[in-house]
């Protein structure tokens, strides 16, 4: 794929040239686009692994975090490209989707490519909030962008939540990339373990006796255990399982994020089933136990019903360079009025004590 020509990693080690300081910040907020869902109930219970047995114990997280909603999607990632690829072509290449609701402007000169949405038609009605196709080292950089401050200084995409100088091959075979993001990191593709739990999780699938919540898992990202419904906006649970040869057009591609706000996880997720195969932080390994790849969430988008897609234990691995899905983001729940004076009455405490000392 182009995501894996020496051009595009070329570009990278041009891009390293520029260092990783004094980034120039654009004015927009690291949060724009972005909706956020807020996952708690700590220390919840694990992930039984399903009928194969599949991930069996992961699922459990000791901690708050947030989530995004929806996938990232065409919009967001047009800001992202837009803001590097007029800097020049190696740029372009390095951050350009496999698929997307944009093309490019036929009479920009350069440097680089400039893009504008697809327009608007019936059977393609919201080209803004399209799938993407990228790859889990793209998904990467932005995440260092967003850490970055959305700077448009290329050194923003190198360091932040993932050390892109660490990509590579490692000499004993496989690969060199850092495994997980940086503890300080602000924003972050979701571990498995995360992803897990705000897809699947739900801390109240049921009652006991006494109507107490008693905590689950479901099967399908929309709070059900049944196989989910096809159908247009309105009329099913997802777009997979859309004919195409009926429609016209793959429209289960068109269809665009949110367009199924009743086919929610428990958490408030979007598009958990029929959206696109989803990166995690996993790793993956070989037969010899080699890091190859990441794991991703399998998706039904664009493909006949399938029992075995969209299901809680439905993932698979790809190369870090295969564009082939999209990804949520995760970020650190913001710290409470309260927790912000606790915090700022410790440190007067602290100053204090030295000043006194």
């Amino acid at each position: 794929m182009r995501a894996e020509t020496i051009r595009t990693w070329a570009a990278i080690g041009m891009i390293g040239a520029f260092g990783v300081g004094g980034l120039a910040s654009t004015s927009a907020s690291a949060q724009d686009g972005l909706t956020w869902a807020t996952v708690g109930d700590l220390d919840n219970i694990a992930y039984d692994g399903g009928e194969f047995g599949v991930n069996a114990g992961r699922g459990s997280v000791g901690y708050a975090y947030r989530i995004s909603k929806e996938e990232v999607h065409t919009a967001q990632w047009f800001d992202f490209v837009q803001t590097f690829s007029t800097q020049s072509d190696e740029l372009d290449d390095l951050l350009r989707p496999l698929g997307w609701g944009a093309r490019r402007e036929l009479f920009y000169n350069g440097p680089g490519n400039r893009y504008e949405l697809v327009p608007t038609v019936p059977e393609r009605p919201n080209p803004a909030l399209e799938n993407i196709g990228i790859s889990w080292r793209q998904a990467a950089m932005y995440c260092n962008w967003l850490h970055n401050g959305m700077s448009s200084d290329p050194a923003a995409l190198m360091d932040g939540a993932y050390d892109v100088s660490t990509f590579g091959f490692a000499p004993e075979g496989g690969l060199s990339d850092q495994l997980t993001h940086h503890p300080d990191a602000r924003f972050w593709i979701p571990t498995l373990d995360e992803y897990l739990k705000a897809a699947h999780y739900d801390p109240a699938k049921s009652t006991d006796e006494t109507g107490a919540p008693v905590p689950g898992w479901w099967a399908y990202g929309h709070r059900s255990d049944e196989l989910p419904v096809p159908g247009l906006p309105g009329e099913g649970d997802s777009a997979q399982g859309l004919d195409p040869t009926e429609l016209g057009v793959l429209f289960s591609d068109y269809i665009g994020v949110g367009a199924y706000p009743e086919s929610v996880s428990p958490w408030g997720l979007l598009d958990v089933l029929g959206g696109s195969g989803e990166w995690t932080e996993e790793p993956a390994l070989d037969f010899r136990g080699r890091f190859f790849g990441r794991q991703f969430k399998q998706s039904s988008h664009g493909i006949a019903p399938d029992e075995f897609n969209d299901l809680a234990w439905a993932f698979g691995a790809g190369t870090p360079t295969s564009q082939r899905g999209s990804f949520r983001i995760a970020t650190v729940v913001p710290a409470t009025g309260s927790q912000c004076l606790v915090a700022l009455v410790c440190s007067s405490v602290c100053l204090h004590r030295r000043r006194r000392s």
